[in-house]
């Protein structure tokens, strides 16, 4: 007995707080935030609806506008900027080597690499992997083969995880190797 009369007074109190809601925000032309209800909200050619006795038994709690905590400020996410674009060269240069065996690249930058095959009449590129399996190459990471004199531009993006890579000539891959470093 004593839960019921604790539920009816519950449902009237919520009742008595959603009137008084309405009652204060009728006269506002701004624009409020309102909790959404399940039965329609009273209009001046249509009385509310009554509860039925399923709903007095079991009735839904709303918190009442003022019972609801203040949103919180939303923090517009900080756009990321990408690293600067950057440029590398490297060479192959005679004796079937490259110039250096170490390039350092920002991770997820747009990096030009300038290729100049140096040594006369051999055939090399410059072409970049996830490791020295050679299996995985980095998308767009790869100039062409040219016999030396020449000269081959590319742009690729840098991987974004941080590491060690392998670079290698495909044509004399056991000898023209380095390591391609992202920071």
């Amino acid at each position: 007995m004593r839960s019921r009369r604790l539920l009816a007074f519950t449902f009237l109190a919520i009742a008595s707080l959603a009137l008084v809601a309405t009652a204060c925000g009728g006269g506002s032309n701004e624009t409020a935030a309102t909790p959404t209800r399940s039965a329609a909200a009273p209009s001046p050619t249509r009385p509310a609806a009554s509860p039925t006795a399923e709903a007095v038994a079991s009735p839904t709690v709303t918190p009442a506008p003022e019972a609801t905590a203040a949103p919180s400020p939303t923090t517009a996410a900080e756009p990321t900027s990408a690293p600067a674009a950057q440029t590398v060269e490297i060479a192959a240069v005679p004796r079937i080597k490259f110039d250096k065996d170490t390039i350092t690249v920002k991770a997820g930058s747009q990096v030009t690499l300038k290729f100049t095959n140096s040594d006369t009449g051999v055939p090399h590129n410059w072409a970049a992997y996830t490791d020295s399996t050679a299996s995985t190459p980095i998308p767009g990471a790869k100039t062409k083969t040219c016999s030396g004199p020449c000269e081959d531009e590319i742009t690729f993006t840098a991987p974004e995880q941080p590491g060690n890579y392998f670079f290698r000539c495909d044509i004399h891959p056991t000898v023209m190797t380095g390591t391609l470093v992202v920071e």
